[in-house]
């Protein structure tokens, strides 16, 4: 098992509920494959330095971890069809 990192920035118009259901999503699929989210913290709104998708401002998660390798490109796959993610960095 590795120790990760993971941040999510999410569109400035969705609901708390719905990144809530997003944020479980991704622990749902770290638990299936044997990990464990070791903490989720919601940094909450912020101004992008640059707009990205025509957002100026979007959500702030930080979730860490310990996952396999699999466990890391599963939820790159996951996080790349998620449409309200705005972008987000995976560290080991």
């Amino acid at each position: 098992m590795n120790a990760y990192e993971l941040v999510v920035i999410f569109s400035s118009e969705l609901s708390p509920e719905e990144q809530k259901k997003i944020i479980s999503k991704i622990a749902k699929t770290v638990h299936e494959a044997k990990g464990k989210v070791l903490s989720s913290d919601e940094w909450g709104k912020k101004t992008l330095s640059y707009p990205i998708k025509k957002n100026t401002e979007g959500y702030y998660w930080l979730l860490k971890m310990e996952a396999s390798s699999q466990t890391a490109v599963v939820l790159n796959n996951l996080l790349k069809l998620e449409d309200k993610v705005i972008r987000y960095m995976l560290v080991q």
